[in-house]
């Protein structure tokens, strides 16, 4: 499967989303938060109007258009107001919810090859959690009338979603680790935290999802510092750049968020210095990446494929 151009919408996005959910706030973040939000729904218009120049067939746009969603009420109400940021976030999560189901159940019903899946493969199976985590975030400003509803259809989109997903994360991790695609292994670790997390405040189960985030972190942790040795062995041997570079973002994205959950629930200082420093991890990523993405010129000639430099620690 290919890499996405719809992937660059989400790193975009969950700078923003986890920028503003950060237990530490300095003047101007979340003004700041708010252009970069803006910049990944511009990016996302952009590739609406022009298909052809994006793959729509995998996960990535609908969590592309979910994470913008959220990110409308997180950042973007700052410039559009609360009821416009509402709206917005409720009709591009009922779209991204429909489009990754689709998708998801696409993925399902495709006879996977023999052997280990390539990275990719979650790509269209993740959307289920992350509807589950960004219909949370849209609880609170819902309705009353409606919001039982939908905390209904984010615990069945997480029951559903994790276990799909964790059979293709096993697939995966029996797969060769080539740089920079191994980061895509931290989008379900640190999405299914996430969601948890919030599914669980709102349901008055915060100890359980606790329970369940905290090794799930922890392993995405571990993770991530294997593909850190993984992605520097490829670098010294002249990694080229591609859209898969963008890999780098959003998966870390979600580790940020998992982790500003815990400290939020808990209200460790540890918890909450770790996820500032995984973010200040995310931004120099995503600052990367995007400056690359500018100076390779001709942004839609990017090599879709990401070239197969394996260096494998395991």
């Amino acid at each position: 499967m290919k890499a996405n151009r719809f992937a660059a919408v989400m790193g975009t996005g969950i700078v923003a989303n986890a920028g503003v959910t950060l237990p530490v706030q300095l003047d101007g973040q979340r003004q700041a938060a708010a252009v970069v939000w803006a910049a990944a729904s511009a990016l996302m218009l952009l590739l609406a109007i022009h298909p052809k120049k994006a793959d729509t067939r995998n996960g990535a746009l609908p969590m592309a258009i979910m994470t913008v969603g959220a990110g409308a009420l997180l950042a973007g109400r700052v410039w559009i107001g609360d009821a416009a940021a509402v709206a917005l976030d409720a009709v591009l999560w009922s779209a991204g919810t429909a489009i990754g189901l689709a998708t998801a159940g696409a993925a399902l019903r495709r006879r996977p090859a023999a052997g280990p899946a390539d990275p990719t493969s979650l790509l269209p199976v993740v959307p289920p959690l992350v509807s589950a985590s960004t219909g949370a975030l849209l609880l609170p400003h819902v309705p009353d009338a409606i919001r039982p509803g939908l905390l209904g259809a984010c615990v069945v989109l997480f029951a559903a979603g994790l276990p799909v997903a964790a059979c293709t994360l096993a697939r995966v991790c029996r797969a060769p680790r080539t740089a920079p695609a191994v980061w895509i292994v931290l989008g379900p670790l640190g999405q299914s935290a996430t969601a948890a997390l919030l599914l669980g405040g709102a349901t008055g189960h915060g100890t359980a999802a606790l329970l369940f985030a905290l090794p799930v972190l922890g392993a995405a942790l571990l993770w991530g510092a294997g593909a850190t040795m993984v992605t520097a062995a490829a670098v010294r041997r002249g990694l080229p750049f591609s859209i898969g570079w963008w890999s780098l973002t959003f998966p870390v994205g979600t580790v940020v968020t998992g982790v500003t959950g815990v400290a939020a629930q808990t209200g460790l200082a540890a918890a909450g210095w770790l996820a500032v420093a995984l973010y200040a991890v995310l931004l120099a990523a995503w600052v990367t990446v995007a400056a690359r993405s500018v100076t390779a010129g001709k942004s839609w000639r990017w090599r879709q494929q990401v070239e197969p430099r394996t260096a494998s620690v395991w």
